[in-house]
């Protein structure tokens, strides 16, 4: 190699070793840096679909050299959102362009609508206290790489409220009363001294719920302490959140035959199977509606007194227990309330 070339050549290496050396002092100086990078909140509801719930995240980012070099292919930043310990949410962006000085930048991620039956179980199990976490990171490759993590920002929604089951609640309650009918000679009926509900077993296929009721027998025959028919319906902004009928009731204190002699009074617990395959759909509308549902719950039992051709209906038709709710997931300047349980209204 001719003897020019090969100093060139060195030259040229320790240019290259001299700006190494240059840019490792700055960044060590303080003159250059890595980004610094912020969330101020978890994001925002974006698009929705039958299968997902888009979140906009948007990052703040403060670039502190002062030289006009964009920061390209060596940015990358993910994110994670979780509601009650189950991840719901998880976004990503690679080769990011980050401008000197101070920018925003958006991720764009999915809520997948098929965990939302997981979370309804732990939000179920966690007396329906929502505990919401979103963590993240980027990983600049500048000067020297590093992995930066956000703090994490976490919320606690509905903490001492369980607006679900209050309103399931309410409704029973709402069945209270005296209901009696003329049999011939005799008169035949019930009297609902108290009624209460509360959470059972609960599953991602199926959450389960306890009626009690004190029955007292008013009349002048003995009546059936298992209804022969069944119904409840629970909507959530028009969409068939629980349903249940028939042999969905099932008597736990009592066998099926099981009646009251007149003056008599039992309390009896029912168990309540009901479907969550609804749950995805009710969330994407609560979402849809700015983090509100109205509440619409009607339950009724029937019974048919021996030997005689009355039939007792509890409570006779109206148009149902009604309640809403408003969370603050992820909407801003929202408060998150509640009338179910104490400030709901009751059907007719």
């Amino acid at each position: 190699m001719d003897l020019s070339i090969k100093r060139l050549a060195v030259g040229a290496v320790g240019l290259i070793v001299g700006l190494i050396a240059i840019l490792v002092i700055a960044y060590l100086t303080g003159i250059i840096g890595l980004p610094s990078v912020t969330v101020d909140d978890p994001g925002d509801w974006g698009n929705t679909t039958e299968n997902s719930t888009g979140i906009v995240t948007t990052l703040n980012v403060d670039n502190p050299n002062p030289i006009g070099v964009t920061l390209s292919s060596g940015f990358s930043a993910e994110y994670q959102v979780a509601m009650n310990d189950v991840e719901l949410v998880t976004g990503s962006r690679d080769a990011i362009s980050i401008p000197k000085g101070k920018s925003t930048i958006q991720l764009r991620s999915a809520l997948d609508n098929d965990k939302l039956d997981s979370w309804w179980v732990a939000f179920v199990r966690n007396d329906e206290t929502i505990e919401m976490r979103a963590t993240g990171s980027a990983d600049v490759s500048a000067v020297l790489s590093k992995t930066i993590s956000f703090p994490a920002f976490e919320q606690t929604l509905l903490e001492d409220q369980r607006p679900v089951v209050d309103s399931f609640d309410a409704a029973v309650s709402d069945m209270e009363g005296a209901y009696t009918a003329d049999a011939g000679l005799v008169s035949a009926g019930y009297e609902i001294r108290d009624a209460s509900a509360e959470w059972g077993e609960v599953t991602e296929p199926t959450s389960n719920m306890t009626l009690t009721f004190e029955i007292h027998n008013p009349g002048d025959v003995p009546v059936p302490l298992v209804p022969d028919g069944f119904r409840l319906n629970a909507t959530g902004n028009g969409v068939p959140l629980f349903t249940a009928s028939g042999d969905a009731l099932t008597p736990q204190n009592v066998p099926r035959d099981a009646t009251l002699a007149p003056g008599e009074t039992e309390t009896v617990n029912y168990t309540v199977s009901m479907d969550n395959e609804n749950i995805d759909e009710w969330f994407v509308s609560h979402v849809r509606n700015d983090e509100q549902t109205d509440f619409v719950i009607k339950p009724q039992l029937e019974f048919e007194i021996p030997d005689t051709d009355v039939g007792i209906t509890i409570p006779r038709d109206g148009p149902g227990y009604r309640c809403s709710l408003q969370t603050a997931i992820l909407v801003d300047n929202q408060s998150t309330e509640t009338t179910c349980g104490s400030g709901g209204s009751a059907g007719a």
